[in-house]
């Protein structure tokens, strides 16, 4: 429902409507709608870093950008990408959910900047990787953006910009 409605739009009521349950029992189970949401957005989190494995597995730079680029193409226009735009976007709003989703893109960055560092090309040094993360992570979230907003974002297009940005392929 967040990804469809916003996360302002979603109610303890509706999510209950959905479910086919009596909303007591949702505010029982969770305590109220912020932890809903935040239990929401902590298990597209958990999905969608779980599908960046490949990515911070490789073992060249161009591997790390090919699959962050693929999962782009995937999940760009995905209903838990949109879970975690809302997310991002309450995030300044809600100390609750930025205490949560920070680390989370902390986290992510750091784990980046650990494959930036372990590989690269022959010959290759990057004196700060976690300059080449931040801008990498950055990268792909403007890239699902403007796919969520724009259908006719072509992301293929936008891989390869990436990759000369990159300066790979």
């Amino acid at each position: 429902m967040i990804g469809e409605l916003g996360w302002g739009s979603v109610t303890t009521r509706g999510v209950a409507e959905r479910a086919g349950v009596n909303p007591a029992l949702v505010n029982y189970h969770f305590g109220g709608k912020s932890q809903l949401m935040i239990a929401a957005m902590s298990a597209a989190m958990a999905e969608l870093l779980e599908e960046l494995s490949p990515m911070l597995s490789a073992e060249t730079l161009d591997e790390l950008v090919d699959a962050a680029l693929d999962f782009v193409q995937r999940r760009a226009r995905s209903e838990t990408m949109r879970v975690l735009l809302e997310t991002t976007l309450q995030a300044p709003l809600d100390p609750a959910v930025a205490s949560l989703i920070v680390p989370q893109i902390q986290n992510l960055r750091k784990l980046i900047a650990e494959r930036v560092r372990d590989v690269r090309r022959p010959g290759e040094r990057f004196r700060d990787p976690e300059s080449v993360a931040i801008v990498i992570a950055a990268a792909l979230d403007g890239l699902m953006l403007h796919a969520l907003a724009d259908p006719d974002t072509d992301l293929d297009r936008a891989a390869a910009g990436l990759r000369v940005l990159l300066r790979y392929r």
